[in-house]
């Protein structure tokens, strides 16, 4: 069963207990997205950048970022 990017963000959010649709970049939110963002790029290959970005409110640039900075 292949998942989809907003079961992948729901999940994410469940397993964290923040919602990383939120817009806010205090960092349990921002370690949560960059989670999302993690598997959802380099694991599972869900989907470019910006569609996943758009699943939580952000451009292809804060995922690349996120994945560049905050994911080791």
């Amino acid at each position: 069963m292949e998942m989809t990017l907003n079961q992948l963000a729901d999940l994410v959010s469940e397993e964290t207990g923040v919602d990383i649709r939120t817009q806010s970049r205090k960092s349990k939110y921002v370690v949560a997205r960059a989670i999302y963002y993690d598997i959802a790029y380099n694991h599972e290959l869900l989907g470019t950048l910006n569609q996943i970005g758009k699943e939580v409110g952000r451009d292809h640039a804060s995922v690349l970022y996120s994945l560049r900075t905050i994911v080791p």
